[in-house]
Formats: structure tokens, sequence, C-alpha cells
């Protein structure tokens, strides 16, 4: 019986909260200045990765074809992202293939291109707002301007920076992990 009605509890918690989250991010997302230019910014990211491909397949022909549709008619494209945004509560399958290299396997992920579309957007709007609240400190964002030497320096300073971090007295931690950053730019863009 006290079980049933934690799990009560648990889903009214998560209904109020998705029903305050939706009310507070239509009202944000139904009427932002930025919009059109942060879904030209997220339209330029998406087609970059067609910029060297000579071939395309399917699938890759109509995710293009629905970018170029989203170029050309850019009010359409974001009243039905929002729409897709604010509306739907199920999400699409992804589909997961694997390219086997002999000494290692590639995971290459098919996700529906309104999907990524909407994805993309959304990763603009919240880095954007992010950004612009001050969320993140500037040694954590990467910058164009400087080489990646330089940004792992500023990060590790940032780090030694912050108030009591190698404080222990208490039982705290702090884990340090070592690894190559070989292809750390590369997975930053």
């Amino acid at each position: 019986m006290v079980h049933i009605l934690h799990q009560k509890r648990e889903l009214q918690c998560t209904r109020q909260l998705r029903i305050g989250w939706s009310q507070e991010s239509s009202s944000t997302l139904s009427s932002y200045k930025h919009d059109t230019k942060l879904l030209i910014l997220a339209l330029d990211r998406l087609k970059e990765s067609y910029a060297v491909a000579v071939r395309l397949n399917q699938h890759q022909r109509e995710e293009l074809g629905l970018i170029e549709q989203a170029y050309d008619n850019p009010h359409e494209a974001l009243s039905r992202i929002k729409r897709h945004l604010l509306s739907q509560r199920s999400f699409k399958e992804v589909g997961i293939q694997f390219m086997d290299l002999y000494s290692f396997l590639i995971p290459v992920y098919e996700i529906d291109p309104l999907e990524k579309i909407t994805d993309a957007y959304l990763d603009q709007y919240l880095w954007y707002g992010a950004d612009k609240r001050h969320l993140f400190p500037n040694w954590i964002k990467p910058a164009d301007s400087e080489p990646p030497p330089l940004l792992v320096y500023k990060w590790c300073q940032g780090i030694n920076n912050l108030q009591s971090i190698w404080d222990t007295s208490e039982g705290q931690c702090v884990v340090m992990l070592q690894t190559k950053f070989e292809k750390f730019l590369k997975r930053l863009t």
C-alpha cells in the first residue's frame, strides 16, 4: 500500500513538473526574437556534414532536402519545430548499425531528419540561452582563436582556482582522469 502511494506521488510530481516546464517553455519558445538566426546556425551546422559528400543515399538526400526547405521557408520550419517540441510526447526510434573496421567497431546512427533538425535547433537555443545567462564559465567554452594546448591549460587553471577544490578534510575526494587529447578538438566541433 505504501509503495503504491509512493508511486502515485512520484507520478503527480512528474506530471506537475512537465506541466510547469511546458507552460514556461511554450511562452519562451513561442516568442523568441533570435529564433531565425538560431535556426540558420543549426541548419549551417547540419549542412556542413554534406559539404564533402560526393554521393548521397536516399536518407541523406531526404535530409538535405528538408534542410534546403527550411532555408527557403524558415518561419514554417520554426513553427514545425516548436510544435514538435511542445506537443510531441513520444520519441521516434533511432537505428544503429556498426561499421566493422576489423580492429574496432564504429557505431553509425540513423536518426529521422525532422528529429535532427529539431535537435540541432534545440542545441543552438540551449547554448545561446546558457551563454546569455552566464551558466558556464569562460574556461569551459572552447574558442576557435585559441590553440588546444592553451585551452587545456586554461581549463586546468580554472579547476585549480576553484575554492577549496583540493580540501579533503571531511572525506571528500577529487578525481582527475588522464587521457590522450589526440582527437579532443575534433569531438568539440
